[in-house]
């Protein structure tokens, strides 16, 4: 009864209007159009309270760990060279890290990556990039993708974190005339990973322009902009 009377317990901005803490968020889009730029562009902000995109201000200093699951290091380690002449990060709030083994349905493997996470701190915000690299399986198995909620239930419980990850679409489809089918949801997954998510974006391009655009799928009970329109800045990478 007290907490009914207490209009204080609502959700907490970390960005207003883009992030809130304790949730799960997710970003997808294709191969290769920039959302792994875009989620380490956000972790880097977080880490020292610059305005995600210049645009939306960080409430305060975020301890961020960035699970880097696809690519190489040296690729990273020179995105984060180039991003640093326009994000002063903060080092001592950012963990970038990667593993050759991880699979979300051996609990042995999860047990030894929250080690290895609570050996460098206590996360405000989780990233993995992507997540399907995470499970085996497949994630539109309801299985696996079971068993990955779970995990990132035991992320937030253990850390009392948020969590941000990357995600693909299903693969684009064409009508006979070679024309590709453009469809309302291109969600990738069992029904399990689009119900665990507490907001979701989808990256587009509108444009022939390269010009991304965050358009906003899910946003359960959080208010969060229906549509975000990105510059790229080639020579910062940001």
């Amino acid at each position: 009864l007290a907490d009914l009377e207490n209009e204080a317990i609502k959700p907490e901005p970390i960005a207003e209007g883009f992030l809130y803490r304790g949730t799960s968020n997710m970003l997808v889009g294709n191969p290769g159009e920039g959302k792994s730029t875009i989620a380490l562009d956000i972790a880097l902000s977080l880490s020292c309270r610059h305005p995600i995109f210049n645009s939306f201000p960080v409430l305060n200093e975020q301890k961020v760990y960035f699970l880097a699951l696809e690519g190489s290091y040296y690729e990273l380690i020179e995105r984060i060279r180039m991003m640093r002449t326009k994000i002063p990060f903060n080092a001592n709030n950012f963990c970038v890290d990667s593993t050759e083994i991880l699979d979300a349905q051996s609990p042995r493997q999860v047990d030894l990556l929250i080690e290895r996470i609570g050996n460098w701190h206590t996360p405000d915000w989780i990233f993995i990039d992507p997540i399907y690299m995470a499970v085996r399986g497949g994630l539109s198995k309801d299985e696996p993708a079971s068993a990955f909620v779970q995990f990132c239930e035991r992320l937030k419980r253990r850390f009392d974190c948020s969590l941000f990850f990357t995600h693909h679409p299903v693969k684009q489809s064409y009508t006979r005339d070679g024309d590709a089918i453009v469809k309302d949801d291109d969600f990738y997954g069992s029904i399990w990973l689009k119900a665990h998510v507490n907001v979701s974006w989808r990256l587009a391009y509108p444009t022939k322009k390269y010009l991304p655009v965050l358009r906003n799928k899910k946003s359960r009970g959080l208010s969060v902009l229906e549509e975000i329109p990105l510059e790229f800045d080639v020579e910062s990478y940001t």
